[in-house]
């Protein structure tokens, strides 16, 4: 079998591509499956009860193991029909959202090791998504309690009370 060598690095290079269109049988289909899957005991508690057929669990599985990456899964086991399963099966829909979680788990728990290893990067890329509520982040916080109008009148009051003040004494206004 090829292998795919341009895939992300979470796919080892010797990781077959499966061609599902040469299986005759199901059974055949998941008698490969459980090689892929092997490696991945989360997954097989995921799949249990969902009433996932052996394609979606194929392709879930490369789904996964490309840390959700749509068009490497897709390359590597020849399924194209997730967003067709995602507009069509809740059951499914409910599997990737776990699958996602669970590589959102594992890239956070790096991004961890890498903050507690010092880099500054990490902990910049931390704080701006973890730490929005004490400042950090991209987004710049507009107060929608600030009354233009009424703020411009009181500055407007306040400056011309200063001019009619100054203009009340009879030394020179400097400023």
């Amino acid at each position: 079998m090829d292998t795919i060598e341009h895939l992300p690095d979470i796919i080892p290079a010797a990781f077959p591509v499966i061609d599902l269109q040469v299986f005759k049988r199901d059974e055949d289909i998941l008698t490969h499956l459980v090689r892929i899957i092997q490696p991945f005991p989360d997954l097989i508690q995921i799949f249990k009860g969902k009433g996932l057929n052996n394609r979606q669990k194929a392709y879930l599985c490369a789904y996964y193991r490309t840390g959700c990456n749509n068009s490497a899964a897709s390359k590597l086991v020849g399924v194209y029909s997730h967003y067709k399963w995602m507009g069509d099966d809740p059951q499914y829909n409910g599997v990737v959202d776990e699958i996602n979680e669970i590589v959102v788990d594992a890239v956070e728990l790096k991004l961890f090791q890498h903050i507690e290893g010092g880099s500054l990067r990490a902990i910049e890329i931390f704080l701006r998504n973890k730490g929005r509520k004490r400042g950090y982040g991209n987004e710049l916080k507009v107060d929608n309690n600030f009354n233009f109008n009424t703020n411009i009148t009181n500055m407007l009051q306040a400056a011309r009370a200063r001019v009619t003040e100054l203009n009340t004494k009879d030394e020179p206004i400097t400023s």
